[in-house]
């Protein structure tokens, strides 16, 4: 097996880097306990505009199992988190699920995660969706919050030591 939690969580990374207008991509989670410092982890400029615009990822959970056919299959599940700044008059709402679409299409388009995992892709029922969309607070700012899950494999052969 040649992806690990490291690689896979880079090549989520890379991927989100080439949507449009992403904003800051994290490969984890961003905390802080001053505010100012947590909503500095997650602004950027977007059209001259300063604003809250990022993404975090994280592994929420690691299955290993030995198959029937006595190969080895490790499952991950990621969550990417992402924070839009609210602002009713400029209807960021259209913004923020539509760059959590976007999102999911780049990574649909690499079910491999751009090479990544060798023998794995996602699993049958952990293709990207967004699980939930709703506004939340973000260091004291109202935020659209996209909450996106996946689920990959990798498969190997099973190796004992003796």
């Amino acid at each position: 097996m040649a992806a690990t939690e490291a690689t896979l969580r880079a090549a989520i990374e890379t991927l989100m880097n080439t949507v449009t207008n992403i904003g800051t991509v994290h490969d984890y989670e961003r905390h802080s306990t001053d505010w100012s410092d947590l909503l500095d982890k997650y602004k950027t400029t977007i059209s001259s505009t300063e604003q809250i615009r990022g993404w975090t990822t994280t592994c929420e959970r690691v299955e290993n199992r030995v198959e029937a056919n006595q190969y080895h299959r490790k499952t991950y599940t990621f969550v990417i988190r992402g924070y839009l700044g609210l602002d009713d008059a400029d209807e960021t709402e259209k913004t923020a699920i539509a760059l959590g679409i976007a999102v999911i299409e780049k990574l649909e388009q690499y079910p491999r995660l751009n090479g990544t995992l060798t023998v794995g892709t996602f699993t049958a029922d952990g293709w990207p969706y967004i699980e939930v969309f709703q506004p939340r607070m973000l260091g004291g700012m109202l935020c659209h919050y996209t909450e996106i899950r996946l689920q990959v494999y990798e498969k190997g052969a099973v190796t004992y030591q003796e």
